[in-house]
């Protein structure tokens, strides 16, 4: 396979159908550099929680058909992990599965509330806006306004 490619794309293609036949939901790929080191994270989820057993699991599984593919131009460490608490959503497959679910959003700057930070449950998304459900009004924010959203399901460990 050539170099250049969408690294991104081409490991959810081929990730997706085997994370699908072991009941396993491909939630998220990565591929980024921390430090002078390259990651290509894959992250699954599944009802009920992922094990460690899962994550090694579908590792195994995955581990010939990446060198096969050989899908990144450096170097780099796999690492296969569940979403978490607080999980990013990033995609509208994110955001569907949180609708009517507590989110917390970082805005680039302080809204007119002097807060970089908005928790709500997400009612409903577009293109272009998000509106949550906050404790006093609804709101609508531009998705440009927003650096990040995260699932807000750790609120009885705070």
């Amino acid at each position: 396979m050539s170099k250049g490619k969408n690294t991104v794309r081409v490991v959810t293609e081929a990730v997706a159908p085997i994370a699908e036949q072991m009941q396993l939901t491909l939630w998220d790929v990565l591929y980024l550099k921390e430090g002078p080191s390259w990651f290509l994270r894959i992250v699954i989820d599944r009802p009920g929680g992922v094990s460690m057993q899962n994550c090694e699991d579908l590792s195994r599984a995955i581990d010939a058909l990446l060198d096969e593919l050989d899908p990144c131009e450096q170097e780099y460490f796999l690492e296969v992990s569940s979403p978490g608490l607080g999980r990013i959503l990033r995609t509208d497959k994110h955001l569907a599965a949180y609708t009517g679910q507590s989110v917390r959003l970082k805005l680039y700057r302080a809204d007119e509330n002097q807060s970089r930070t908005v928790t709500g449950t997400l009612i409903e998304y577009n293109t272009s806006d998000l509106i949550l459900e906050t404790e006093t009004e609804r709101r609508t924010l531009s998705r440009r306004q927003v650096s990040e959203i995260r699932a807000n399901d750790d609120l009885d460990l705070m």
